[in-house]
């Protein structure tokens, strides 16, 4: 049904909760057409139906008078529908509806009746719940507590950084924990040591972490008070009793409150996140607050083989600094710490004052990284794909790097002089016929002998192992070296031109 034959059947038909409920799914889809047949009768109509005898009909049109804020706003009606949804609120008597009515009135100016809102939250505060009111009571001080925000001064989460002693892991990929632990190490962190995640360390400054590039994320250990086990039954309270608001105050400064949000694994149910953040909220008495829109800190609970968890912690006001270079992403781009990670496996291999090219850089990134590792002299990327160019050049000169970029097909390439090195992610080609991928490898190698000096060495990331090797079997110029394992079926190729 057009929305414009549902407006006529809720003005005239009594049954009207499912007519509500899928007008309210189709404007959502379509506010143009809201606009252009809601007039000021329908918005009376809407009004009489918050005194309508079906408890869904009332609550589907105090959301409704919410989503229809804007074209209420044109006709002058915001003050009438304010009074009309308030008092609803007022005279309601059944427990479910009554957060609509409030999520119905987030969407207008509600200074005429904020005292009344305030007194409201108070008594509700103070208000005994029984346990099967619970959920619809939740809902309703959280759409409260929404709307009252609004006319609060904002707290500014400005973040302070570390002073005391923490636990950190720092986030890596298996095949890169042992260069992560040796970087950590030379900053002086002698009892640091590899853990599943990554690399665990204790720390009362992020300031030295910041040199490293080769982690994926930085996360903060919620620590138990005392010897306790955090079970499923109790982790709400270990978390309210932890070190994680006393972490909070030192990287924020004191406040009321601190917004959260719950990141569960992957196979937790939406019920069980929203029962802990609940519980969670509740026991620290609105300190910490379950505003993930808003959220200053995202609490990772993660479960155990002894059934027990572990509490981790991404402190979202701490800005990554590391790839600030980094303003622009294509679908294809590589992310700036996989280049990273590269760039560091390598890193044995690659020759000073080299002259370096990428033959399908993207973005730079690859190269970027790569001239952060060492000196070189002059380094060329080359890419078929313009807009990658265009955005390559603003990252490279955000990163003060000098990186002539071409745009061209590498096999078109030409240059005065022979390079030194090569170091490429070759592109995807799953989707290719076998046939079209060996000739494109094979195209790789001719052009790239011809364009290397005797000794030079390249750096290919490939997932196409059996093409590359057959490649190689055929160009005996070029040496394998050695081959790297990254994820999957990605692996770093190392070789060398012989000469």
């Amino acid at each position: 049904m057009e929305i414009k034959e549902l407006l006529t059947e809720i003005t005239q038909t009594e049954e009207v909760r499912s007519l509500l409920s899928n007008l309210r799914s189709q404007i959502k889809e379509d506010k143009k057409a809201a606009e252009t047949y809601v007039d000021a009768a329908f918005i009376g109509r809407l009004g009489d139906l918050l005194s309508h005898a079906d408890a869904k009909t009332r609550k589907n049109a105090a959301l409704l008078l919410g989503d229809l804020s804007d074209r209420v706003q044109a006709l002058e009606m915001a003050g009438q529908v304010t009074q009309a949804l308030w008092a609803a609120y007022e005279r309601e008597d059944t427990k479910f509806v009554l957060a609509s009515y409030i999520k119905g009135l987030s969407a207008y100016d509600c200074g005429e009746i904020l005292e009344s809102l305030q007194a409201e939250r108070k008594r509700l505060g103070a208000e005994e719940i029984w346990e099967e009111d619970k959920k619809h009571m939740r809902l309703l001080l959280e759409q409260m507590d929404l709307l009252l925000e609004a006319y609060q001064e904002k707290e500014n989460y400005r973040y302070q950084g570390i002073h005391k002693k923490h636990a950190l892991i720092l986030t890596t990929d298996p095949y890169m924990r042992e260069a992560l632990l040796a970087q950590v190490q030379d900053l002086g962190y002698a009892d640091a040591r590899m853990v599943g995640r990554g690399v665990r360390l204790l720390t009362d400054s992020l300031d030295k972490l910041s040199q490293i590039r080769i982690y994926r994320e930085m996360l903060f250990v919620i620590r138990f008070r005392g010897q306790t086990l955090a079970a499923e039954e109790n982790l709400a309270q270990a978390i309210v009793l932890s070190e994680l608001l006393p972490l909070l105050e030192e990287v924020y400064g004191k406040k009321k409150k601190y917004p959260f949000a719950l990141r569960m694994q992957m196979d937790a149910d939406s019920k069980t996140t929203k029962r802990l953040a609940y519980a969670i909220e509740e026991g620290s008495q609105g300190r910490l607050a379950n505003r993930p829109k808003d959220a200053v800190i995202e609490l990772l609970p993660r479960q155990k083989k002894d059934g027990t968890y572990v509490v981790y912690a991404r402190v979202l006001g701490q800005a990554d600094r590391r790839f600030i270079y980094r303003e622009h992403a294509l679908p294809t781009s590589m992310a700036p710490v996989v280049a990273a990670e590269m760039v560091e496996l390598v890193r044995p291999y690659l020759k000073e004052e080299a002259h370096v090219i990428d033959p399908f850089c993207g973005l730079g990134t690859l190269l970027i990284e790569r001239m952060q590792a060492g000196r070189t002299r002059d380094v060329y990327g080359i890419d078929s794909f313009g807009e990658a160019i265009f955005y390559g050049r603003q990252d490279a000169e955000k990163a003060k790097k000098n990186i002539y970029f071409i745009n061209r097909d590498y096999f078109d390439f030409t240059s005065s002089y022979l390079m030194e090195e090569v170091i490429t992610e070759f592109p995807r080609m799953e989707h290719k016929e076998r046939e079209e991928v060996d000739q494109f490898y094979r195209r790789f190698f001719d052009k790239t002998g011809e364009i290397t000096a005797d000794q030079a060495m390249v750096f290919a990331l490939s997932t196409e192992e059996g093409i590359l090797k057959k490649q190689l079997r055929l160009h005996e110029e070029f040496q394998l070296v050695r081959q790297i394992p990254m994820r999957g079926r990605e692996q770093i190729y190392i070789l060398k031109k012989r000469g």
